[in-house]
C-alpha cells in the first residue's frame, strides 16, 4: 500500500509539472504556495526565440539555465547582455527560481530543466485519463508495474 501512495504522489508531481508548463502557473502557485514550481526550459526557449533568434542566444539561454551556482548565472547573464540587451531584459524579467538551476532548492527531488518525461507519460496514459478515477489509477498503476518489471529484467541482463 505504501508503494501505491508513493506512486500516486509521483503521478501528482508529474501532472503538476505538465500543468505548470501549459500555462496554469498562477493557479498552481495560489493553490500550492509552499511547493516548488519550475518551468520547462524548452518551452521557455520556444517563447524566447519568437523575439530573439540566433544559435548564440539559444546556447546562452541554455547556459544560463544550466548554471549551477548564482555567480556562474550572473556571468552567463552578463554575457547575454553583451550579445543582446533585449534578450537579456526578456530573460531578466522571468523569475530565476523557476528556470535556473542556480536557484533550485538544495535537496530538490527533481532538478530537470525540460518536461519530456511528463509529456511522454501523458501520451502513455491518454486512454486511462478517460476512465473513472479508480479505474484510471489502477490502469496507471499496472502500467508502471509492468514498466518497472521490464526495466528490472533489462538491468538483470546487464553485466558489470
Amino acid at each position: 500500500f505504501c508503494c501505491y501512495v508513493k506512486l500516486l504522489i509521483l503521478m501528482w508531481h508529474m501532472w503538476l509539472l505538465c500543468c505548470v508548463a501549459q500555462g496554469l502557473v498562477q493557479v498552481v502557485r495560489d493553490k500550492l504556495p509552499r511547493d516548488e514550481h519550475s518551468c520547462c526550459i524548452q518551452h521557455l526557449y520556444t517563447n524566447f526565440k519568437q523575439m530573439h533568434r540566433g544559435l548564440a542566444l539559444k546556447e546562452r539561454l541554455w547556459r544560463c539555465a544550466r548554471a549551477s551556482y548564482i555567480t556562474q548565472l550572473k556571468i552567463e547573464m552578463e554575457m547575454m547582455k553583451q550579445e543582446s540587451k533585449d534578450a537579456y531584459a526578456w530573460l531578466d524579467e522571468k523569475d530565476p527560481n523557476t528556470w535556473s538551476m542556480a536557484h533550485f532548492k538544495i535537496g530538490l527531488d527533481c532538478n530537470i530543466l525540460v518536461n519530456n518525461m511528463c509529456e511522454s507519460f501523458n501520451s502513455v496514459i491518454l486512454k486511462a485519463r478517460s476512465l473513472p478515477i479508480i479505474g484510471m489509477l489502477q490502469t496507471i498503476y499496472l502500467y508502471l508495474l509492468k514498466r518497472m518489471e521490464k526495466n528490472r529484467e533489462t538491468m538483470s541482463k546487464h553485466e558489470g
